[in-house]
């Protein structure tokens, strides 16, 4: 009998090129479903993080029978240009499972904690660099601890802190959920005239400032009280005129816009507890009446 000769056939150029289009278009669809995958489950924990800010706003009120300052504020006359005082994530603290933290922090509602500690042991506020992922969203870009990102050379004194993406609503100063300053009128829920489930307690909020110089940082307001809030601005829509993820966002935002790095809108927490997902091209007048605690629902403070 004669030998056998197998014949082994090669991948010709063409059907070479054939299968590399075809694992590129599979690749062109994979990788936009894998990234909205990951982006949903972000969003899940953005809105559970907010949940749990509800809880503990309301454990707050239980407890205090009002909402908590966006600053614990006392003006000193003689230094009306020094400004840093505790925040607001500090007040709940104790309803978020870190009542240590918070007994370390041992705050006492004076202003100017945080540059008299700086002057006198060279550092900032022990306890203030840590990182609480109930108060970070994990789609933000924003870093994680202050620091000189911009034209804004950030004092020491004011570097190093750690970050948060969720700002208090306060209306212009006067209308919101919160109240400026712990001496300023306490706000009940009964003051809330509107409807807890018509008012926006909490909103994300990821802006630094265009020069860098207002970092949201939840240990308090360490250089600009638009750290610690956010405000409805006929000016700027939510998420601002030029949002990216490029190094350089923040130079499209104002002080205390809401935003977020959701596609399409930024999730907000109302006073009743519940979490909405509002879309950036919702019309200014309803973003208003969302705002406000007792404008009847028309957005007019």
């Amino acid at each position: 009998m004669g030998k056998k000769h197998f014949v082994t056939r090669a991948f010709t150029i063409t059907e070479l090129l054939v299968v590399l289009a075809v694992i590129g278009v599979l690749l062109a669809l994979l990788i936009p479903a894998v990234q909205n995958t990951r982006e949903a489950a972000r969003r899940v924990q953005c809105r559970s993080n907010l949940k749990q800010l509800g809880i503990a706003i309301h454990g707050y009120h239980d407890t205090h029978r009002c909402m908590p300052p966006v600053a614990m504020t006392s003006r000193n006359p003689s230094r009306p240009h020094v400004i840093d005082a505790w925040g607001w994530p500090v007040c709940l603290l104790p309803y978020l499972d870190q009542q240590t933290l918070y007994s370390h922090l041992n705050p006492d509602g004076r202003m100017y904690v945080f540059k008299d500690y700086f002057a006198k042991n060279k550092h900032i506020y022990p306890g203030g660099e840590t990182h609480l992922s109930v108060l970070q969203c994990p789609s933000s870009a924003l870093w994680k601890n202050s620091q000189t990102v911009g034209s804004y050379i950030l004092s020491p004194w004011r570097s190093g802190y750690a970050t948060m993406d969720y700002r208090a609503n306060m209306f212009q100063g006067r209308g919101g959920a919160f109240t400026a300053a712990s001496q300023s009128q306490q706000i009940r829920f009964r003051d809330i005239s509107d409807g807890l489930s018509n008012t926006i307690c909490l909103g994300e909020s990821c802006s630094i400032g265009p020069d860098g110089n207002s970092w949201p940082t939840w240990i308090g307001y360490t250089g600009h009280i638009s750290g610690l809030r956010f405000q409805a601005s006929r000016q700027y829509p939510l998420n601002g005129p030029n949002k990216s993820r490029a190094a350089d966002y923040w130079r499209h935002l104002p002080l205390d816009v809401a935003s977020s790095f959701h596609p399409g809108g930024v999730h907000f927490l109302f006073l009743d507890g519940s979490v909405r997902f509002i879309d950036e091209s919702i019309e200014f007048r309803e973003f208003l009446a969302l705002c406000h605690r007792a404008d009847g629902g028309d957005g007019i403070p």
